[in-house]
């Protein structure tokens, strides 16, 4: 949207403003972090963990958000 991409979380579980950018490019098959290109690859567990130093910022979910 205006040359940007716009921040949406649809559960508004996570705080638009503390998301963190993993990675940067045109399309999922530039930043993919892995590719299987013969045979199956199963996810069997995934953690992600953070610690906030201080209070967190307020979302209130009815303006855009974009990732700085």
């Amino acid at each position: 949207m205006d040359g940007h991409w716009q921040v949406w979380d649809a559960t508004r579980l996570a705080l638009r403003p503390t998301l963190v950018r993993v990675a940067i490019d045109r399309d999922a098959a530039d930043i993919a972090f892995t590719t299987v290109t013969a045979g199956r690859a199963e996810l069997r567990s995934l953690e992600v963990r953070a610690v906030s130093a201080g209070a967190l910022p307020v979302d209130d979910h009815d303006r855009p958000d974009r990732l700085g």
